[in-house]
């Protein structure tokens, strides 16, 4: 009897479970994808990975994320045959960005991955190349596939050399570049689709009897640490008045910065940039791998560039940068403690068109000065540019706490035990 009560009772109740209504569960990937690409910005490329292994559909589903950008060496193209087979060929229409990490002269010179083989790619927009040498030999080349070029050089990458040309390591500290890093607007003429272009440590040369390049219509151009000689012009870049976005980029240490071509550039004598509607200029301190930096006992700084008004004026001139709409500062050094912002603040009521104005200060204050003064002044500067100037975005912060003599004698005694050899900077 006590069986078939307990199965009355289990019935009187099977009405009610099937009246249930199951919530289902929505997983990331059952997100809209431009949500997940939102999430995916400010998630960790390592938390993707770390999700792709989960298991197949996770995996499927990410392969567009995480193959976007890849790195690859010399030595893996020339043996899949430039993209025709392997890992990359399979992947081929993932691929956004190809990074060769490692420079290689005879590949240069002898593989020809542009004109042919990188149109295996379907999806490729952003190609950046680690050479050593002058980029003369892209003048070879041509391809109507990329919008984006970055040229770098990294002599420690030499990885094609070691597997293709049997070297012996204790014989590379003799490969060094033969040629100089120049770069000429000739050398990347054929690439038509070319959009935004990045140097870093190149010397820009120029001829008289050259022609100019009117196949470029560059939209951002990226410069660090690169230098040039006259007749050359930073606006020949500019060829088609379709320049948008400026970038320059220079360790304060370089001589460059205090020359009379790099001033004639921020004083805007003989050139046309009247298009650009972003112009950034940013200093920052890199230290060499060198032992001499830890075992000298007075390390003295590097002198800042100073914010003047005559700096300003040449900015937010009209008739230099009519449509500029966003200007960024950084490493500059302003004295805050003056509290005489009225110059710049001044400046900036008087341009009409710029909308955002950055400035990242860096102080030559003295070490023994108290970090959270500073930042006060540093906030009090930024809300009285606010209270006075409305209607623009105003952002300023200071590098006091990253630049004074205290703190970078700090880190180099924690370099000590982390070999110093083996950092490049700051």
């Amino acid at each position: 009897m006590k069986r078939v009560r307990d199965r009355f009772e289990v019935e009187e109740f099977l009405p009610l479970a099937k009246h249930k209504v199951k919530q289902k569960s929505i997983k990331l990937i059952d997100l809209p994808e431009d949500v997940f690409d939102v999430i995916c910005f400010y998630v960790p490329f390592e938390d993707l990975l770390n999700l792709s292994i989960t298991n197949h559909r996770y995996r499927h589903y990410l392969k567009p994320r995480i193959f976007k950008n890849v790195k690859t060496f010399w030595w893996v193209i020339i043996r899949d045959g430039g993209f025709r087979y392997g890992f990359l060929h399979e992947h081929k229409h993932y691929i956004q960005q190809l990074h060769i990490l490692d420079a290689y002269t005879y590949g240069e010179w002898n593989r020809d991955i542009f004109t042919a083989q990188i149109g295996l790619l379907p999806n490729l927009r952003h190609l950046k190349i680690n050479t050593l040498n002058s980029s003369c030999w892209m003048k070879h080349r041509s391809n109507d596939y990329i919008e984006e070029l970055s040229v770098y050089s990294n002599a420690d990458a030499i990885d094609s050399q070691l597997k293709l040309n049997y070297f012996e390591w204790r014989n590379t500290r003799h490969i060094l570049p033969v040629m100089m890093d120049c770069f000429a607007l000739p050398h990347v003429e054929h690439f038509t689709k070319l959009k935004a272009l990045k140097l870093r440590a190149r010397e820009f040369v120029w001829l008289p009897n050259w022609p100019e390049t009117p196949s470029l219509r560059l939209e951002t151009l990226e410069l660090c640490d690169c230098r040039w000689i006259w007749p050359f012009r930073v606006s020949q870049f500019n060829y088609y008045k379709t320049l948008k976005n400026l970038y320059l980029r220079y360790n304060v240490s370089s001589s460059f910065i205090r020359s009379a071509n790099f001033r004639e550039l921020l004083e805007f004598k003989g050139e046309n940039l009247k298009s650009v509607t972003s112009f950034r200029v940013h200093y920052y301190v890199a230290l060499k791998r060198n032992v001499e930096y830890v075992l000298e006992d007075r390390f003295q700084m590097a002198k800042w560039p100073e914010l003047q008004e005559s700096v300003i004026k040449h900015f937010l001139n009209p008739e230099n940068l009519p449509n500029l709409r966003t200007l960024d500062l950084s490493g500059w050094n302003l004295i805050l403690d003056r509290g005489s912002y009225d110059w710049i603040i001044n400046q900036l009521k008087n341009s009409d068109h710029l909308q955002t104005f950055k400035l990242n200060i860096s102080n030559k204050a003295s070490p023994l000065e108290d970090t959270c003064a500073h930042q006060v002044d540093v906030y009090k500067a930024q809300e009285k540019f606010r209270n006075a100037i409305p209607g623009k975005s105003i952002f300023i912060d200071g590098l006091r706490s990253k630049t004074t003599t205290g703190y970078l004698t700090n880190r180099l005694n924690e370099w000590q035990r982390f070999s110093l050899l083996q950092r490049d900077y700051l």
